[in-house]
């Protein structure tokens, strides 16, 4: 994956096939003062790699493979409440094998 800002307002995200020479290439225009949604999906692909690549070739996909886990929130200030997040709810591992 690549990112890149050939604007102030226009983010491109280009996501390469690693078989073989093949990629897509996704523009976002952004207003002034806003962030893109195109920016946050190399992080989100890196925080769900491990079960991404646990995945690869399945017909299903292994979660609890990168040690994810689930919580809601009532709040969006909730979010930083880092005991909140102690309290997450965890798979056991294997257990969508």
């Amino acid at each position: 994956m690549e990112l890149d800002w050939p604007e102030d307002n226009l983010c491109m995200l280009t996501v390469y096939n690693r078989e073989s020479e093949g990629f897509l290439t996704f523009a976002e225009f952004v207003s002034d003062g806003c962030g893109s949604y195109l920016s946050i999906i190399p992080e989100i692909y890196e925080i769900f790699q491990p079960v991404i690549e646990s995945s690869r070739g399945g017909h299903t996909w292994k979660h609890s493979a990168g040690a994810e886990g689930y919580q809601s929130f009532e709040t969006d200030r909730d979010l930083l409440d880092i005991n909140i997040w102690k309290q997450s709810s965890y798979y056991r591992s294997g257990m969508f094998a």
